[in-house]
């Protein structure tokens, strides 16, 4: 009975969503049409096209199925009113007499269904979480938390628990979000205020990942609330990580979050370099930030010797005293290295204008000269000499072009390092002028982008601002397009025949359109031509929307900024601990707030810069308002797991603290023997057990990485992700391959969620 009624209700909610959206999607339909946009004012095109733009937005919120729209309710005395009910989803939800059907679960009032405890019911009696198979209300489970209000009530209690029924569920692929079982403490930091630091330490399976996205949805659903559009930035370790979390927030009802690495925060350019491990280290040092501002300096150098300049009949001079006035008063004038380069320029001309007056009054005092045959001083002046001269002595540069010089000079690295860094430091640098970017050198790139601002051409433009913003814009019309594709082809495609999960659709240079699974473990997850998964005609079809689509978009400017260049409301960064203190100057940069929420764990550090304190980020940052909060409770990681993770970290003289698992498997993990060879026979029995419904990876060293296999990670590229069966090939090698092994030998040995081998060569 219970079952039956909560089944009318949200079908009944849902019955009102589709309304709405229909509503929403006619408005959108007549707001768009009438009379033709020259016929109108500005002002009524606008705010048509806003009208618009709001109805299409809401009727993409509203694209709900039913078991996305409701994750539970409360009972008990709530939002001051006696037996009151509350039922808790993704979105508000009211009536056509306006009465609340559904309360967003970032409201308020919603904050009782996630941190009502007993001790601490806040009015609560009785928690409800719905239990959802296949898109149908399977099961109730329901807590008491008032019970003896609850006794004293006509409520029922029925189910079993939800957070381990959720917990036990099969991995896909793809994080799901956590509305329905969200927990106290995890709610706790999600609805913080967003002002300085909040850095959340937790151990493996504490639900971190989880806890940063919802934080976003939340903080983007407040800031709306006081009709603040903003942005939240969400750093996530690597691209294989952003896009396992990449559906969360969207399925959340927010779009304002952007997702990025910490290396799309620096200039755009291609990364095919790698550091020795030393050699990172030091460049993520936050000293590094005082000899590029010294390098910078060793870029602004005064002449020696009296430099000469033909001018007509005159020969100027500029003397070595009056150039350090200029470069010492060019230090002084406020913005970047770029910037004062006018001002420099300006100084020498006038240095060498006051000499051409000097010659020329003398002439004429002499009579050499007659005021009618006064000769003009710039028509006649060698401007390129002047140019080259400036150049030498306070040049405009880019980025990549003063690391470049910098790091492919030992003389400059000599000057930029004494006293910062030690000669055995400063000897790491040196590179090969022909050698590719790395990682760590994109975060210096950024930096000296700041120090010296953008690069100023002959007309006062940016060089390659015109061609970036063209090609920029170009982009950004592709990815509308792809956005508008995606959803007129929304339901018209075949899931993927290995693993049942949705297919995104793309197209090759030559226009053909393709599908590729969304499921980045699936062995089929390469992209294939969509005739062969859905048949010629179908394709066709979707072919002739794809061509109308792309015939609205042909004619759109787009002028937009990329991530490096934007500035948001609030940052979020994920594996945290793995930041270098100058990819923290660089986030820093994008809040000038200092608004962010920090997550990561301090025993999970697997790269050569990885933090070993959290205060390293508060200096780097520069915020003075911060707080550390800890997560202890392991909600995935099996007990079993954990114990053996610790004890093989422990051998190896590594400590973490595990925090503590509330659930056991009762599978003991396995130690096996095998070979390279003998991998895919072993991921076949992994899956074997598992069950075609999970998810299996084999962790291997990184001398054995297999990129073009997907099921085949290193221990670095499993941060942040869960699966249901992990095989850790050759876990000594990995121990050993960095003095970061270990840890990152605890992090492959925690990710699985059920079965976890460790194979022996």
């Amino acid at each position: 009975d219970e079952l039956r009624s909560e089944r009318r209700y949200i079908d009944a909610a849902h019955d009102r969503v589709v309304a709405l959206r229909d509503r929403a999607m006619l408005v959108a339909e007549h707001a768009g049409g009438g009379a033709d946009a020259g016929e109108l004012e500005p002002d009524v095109l606008f705010a048509r096209d806003v009208a618009v733009a709001h109805s299409a937005y809401r009727s993409t919120t509203l694209d709900l199925t039913p078991d996305r729209l409701c994750v539970g309710r409360i009972d008990g005395d709530l939002a001051g009113q006696q037996d009151c009910t509350l039922y808790i989803g993704r979105l508000s939800l009211s009536d056509e007499r306006g009465e609340p059907m559904i309360v967003d679960w970032r409201a308020p009032a919603a904050a009782a269904f996630y941190r009502s405890r007993p001790g601490d019911p806040m009015g609560v009696r009785r928690r409800r979480h719905f239990r959802w198979r296949g898109g149908d209300l399977v099961g109730l489970d329901d807590e008491a938390i008032d019970r003896a209000a609850l006794d004293q009530s006509e409520l029922h209690l029925v189910g079993e628990a939800a957070l381990l029924a959720v917990l036990q569920a099969p991995r896909t692929g793809r994080m799901a979000d956590i509305v329905g079982t969200i927990q106290a403490d995890q709610d706790r930091i999600i609805r913080r205020p967003a002002r300085g630091l909040t850095i959340v330490q937790g151990g493996p399976g504490t639900g971190k990942t989880a806890v940063a996205l919802h934080r976003a949805a939340y903080l983007l659903y407040e800031l709306s609330s006081r009709g603040d559009q903003a942005s939240v930035l969400f750093v996530g370790p690597n691209r294989t990580f952003l896009r396992y979390v990449s559906e969360v927030v969207p399925s959340l009802g927010e779009d304002h979050v952007v997702m990025a690495t910490s290396t799309d925060l620096g200039p755009d350019v291609s990364v095919t370099g790698h550091d020795a491990d030393d050699a990172a280290r030091l460049k993520g040092d936050v000293r590094m930030a005082q000899v590029l501002a010294r390098a910078v300096l060793g870029f602004e150098q005064p002449v020696r010797a009296r430099t000469e300049f033909g001018c007509g009949r005159y020969v100027l001079k500029i003397d070595p005293g009056a150039v350090r006035t200029l470069v010492a008063l060019a230090r002084r004038e406020p913005g970047s290295h770029n910037e004062r380069v006018p001002f420099v320029r300006a100084g020498v001309h006038e240095l060498l204008a006051a000499d051409f007056a000097h010659r020329v009054r003398a002439d004429v005092a002499a009579g050499r000269l007659s005021v009618e045959s006064v000769p003009q001083y710039w028509p006649a002046l060698d401007r390129d000499a002047v140019r080259e001269f400036c150049d030498r002595i306070w040049p405009p540069l880019s980025a990549p072009e003063a690391l470049r010089r910098l790091l492919g000079s030992e003389v400059r690295i000599r000057h930029a390092t004494k006293g910062v860094l030690s000669d055995a430091e400063a000897a790491l640098l040196p590179r090969p002028a022909a050698a590719g970017w790395t990682d760590a050198d994109v975060t210096l790139l950024d930096e000296l982008t700041e120090l010296l601002g953008r690069e100023e051409d002959d007309e006062g433009g940016t060089g390659s601002r015109a061609a970036g913003l063209a090609a920029t814009s170009f982009q950004l019309v592709e990815a509308a397009l792809a956005e508008e594709m995606q959803a007129a082809l929304e339901n018209r495609t075949a899931d993927c025949p290995a693993c049942q999960l949705e297919m995104t659709y793309g197209r090759t240079e030559d226009g053909t359109l393709t599908l590729t699974c969304t499921n980045f473990s699936c062995h089929r997850n390469e992209t294939r031509p969509a005739y062969e998964v859905i048949g010629d005609d179908a394709a066709h079809f979707l072919s002739a929307i794809i061509e109308e689509l792309s015939d609205r978009f042909a004619d759109v400017e787009v002028a937009a900024t990329r991530v490096a260049d934007r500035r948001f409301a609030h940052v979020v960064v994920d594996e945290a601990q793995d930041i270098s203190a100058m990819q923290w100057r660089a986030i820093a940069r994008r809040c000038p707030t200092h608004s962010m929420t920090i997550v990561g764990d301090l025993d999970q550090a697997s790269q050569p810069w990885s933090l070993d304190h959290w205060s390293t980020v508060t200096t780097a940052v520069g915020a003075a308002d911060s707080e550390l909060i800890e997560l202890t409770i392991n909600y995935r990681t099996p007990s079993e797991v954990m114990a053996f993770a610790a004890e093989q970290v422990a051998r190896r003289g590594r400590t973490v603290s595990s925090p503590a698992s509330v659930r056991s498997s009762g599978v003991q993990p396995e130690i096996r023997t095998g070979t390279l060879a003998d991998l895919d026979d072993l991921l076949r029995g992994a899956r074997a057990e598992i069950g075609p419904a999970g998810t299996v990876v084999a962790v291997v060293p990184e001398a054995h990485a297999r990129p073009d296999h997907d099921a085949v990670l290193t221990a670095t590229e499993t941060k942040g992700l869960e699966f249901d069966g992990v095989v850790v090939f050759d876990p000594a090698a990995i121990a050993a391959e960095s003095p970061l092994g270990v840890t990152r030998l605890y992090v492959a040995l925690t990710r699985t969620t059920r079965l976890l081998w460790t194979v022996e060569p």
